[in-house]
């Protein structure tokens, strides 16, 4: 097996051997030689190289310290609940942010589900360097199944019932609707990411005909569509239950957000509604009782991600398909 070991000559070599890498494996998975390779496929690698040297990922490495290098291809492992896991960390580096773990994809695009490799990185990481779980910040929001009143805009989780968890040091409790900005900055204003649980859901799907006859309450991004254009979370009566103030409206779409971050229905997705991402959360539990009378499927066990840095997002899976 080869390894490419640079942290003496630069990133540079680092870079160079993890392009040429990637050509190798290319030939390896069909089945050639570098004798077998005619003109043409000499184009296509020069090529390869010189798309990965103009990259954002190359221009970052070779800026790199020396001293925030940490693996490169080296053979190591780990225990989960007692058993030895081992693990090939293709790149591996520290950042201002924490840690960056890098595994290169060679050959074709494919859609493979890469969560499970995801978290074994995840793991590996907290226990060969140490990085605490604590540093992620967590925003909770409350629903209807926590103990608290139904009623809309809900509080935040009553202090008396989760004292625990107000205790953690990386946990910000929000109300249900709720504005959250993140990632700001002096330079820049950062995400306004709304945030609702979304008990009026179970209304719309089945009050609103173009949303009942695409699929109900399998459909959260027609939901969302819908409540947008309405600048309103539950804008008809008897939609949720809700707690007059005579001061102000809480369910009001007051700002358009740059994310809409929903749940309840237990269905996963990612979508786009006029450059507002809206993202409906998904579940840690199996079909319930009541979904399997009215015909909801759930998708649990999946992870949105998100780069604020290109706005593109994925669903992470955890779970097999027996779960859904």
């Amino acid at each position: 097996m080869l390894r490419f070991r640079g942290l003496v000559l630069g990133a540079v070599v680092i870079a160079v051997g993890l392009a040429a890498w990637a050509v190798l494996i290319r030939l390896e998975q069909s089945g050639k030689t570098l004798r077998d390779m005619e003109h043409v496929e000499w184009v296509d690698v020069e090529q390869c190289l010189r798309n990965f040297y103009s990259s954002d990922t190359f221009a970052m490495l070779k800026k790199l310290p020396q001293g925030n290098w940490l693996e490169i291809e080296d053979f190591s492992s780990f225990y989960l609940d007692g058993t030895k896991v081992w693990a090939v960390i293709d790149c591996s580096f520290k950042t201002d942010d924490g840690i960056t773990i890098i595994d290169w994809k060679t050959g074709r695009t494919t859609t493979t589900d890469v969560s499970l490799q995801l978290s074994c990185y995840a793991m590996y990481g907290k226990e060969k360097w140490g990085i605490k779980p604590e540093n992620i910040k967590l925003i909770i929001c409350p629903g209807n199944h926590d103990a608290m009143r139904i009623a809309e805009p809900q509080p935040p989780l009553y202090k008396d019932f989760a004292a625990a968890v107000y205790e953690l040091p990386n946990v910000t409790m929000v109300s249900s609707p709720s504005y959250v900005n993140i990632h700001s900055s002096d330079e820049f204003p950062g995400f306004e990411v709304l945030l609702y649980h979304g008990f009026s859901f179970i209304y719309y799907s089945d009050a609103v005909e173009s949303i009942r006859s695409a699929g109900g309450q399998k459909r959260p991004d027609l939901i969302m569509k819908f409540l947008l254009q309405r600048r309103h979370l539950a804008p008809t009566h008897t939609s949720t239950l809700y707690l007059p103030d005579q001061e102000k409206d809480n369910l009001i779409i007051e700002q358009v957000p740059d994310i809409f971050f929903t749940g309840h229905i237990h269905r996963a997705g990612i979508y786009n509604y006029r450059n507002i991402q809206t993202i409906a959360g998904s579940c840690w539990v199996a079909k319930t009782e009541y979904q399997e009378k009215i015909g909801l499927k759930p998708m649990p066990c999946r992870v949105p991600l998100i780069n604020l840095q290109t706005r593109k997002a994925k669903l992470l899976r955890f779970g097999d398909e027996s779960l859904d």
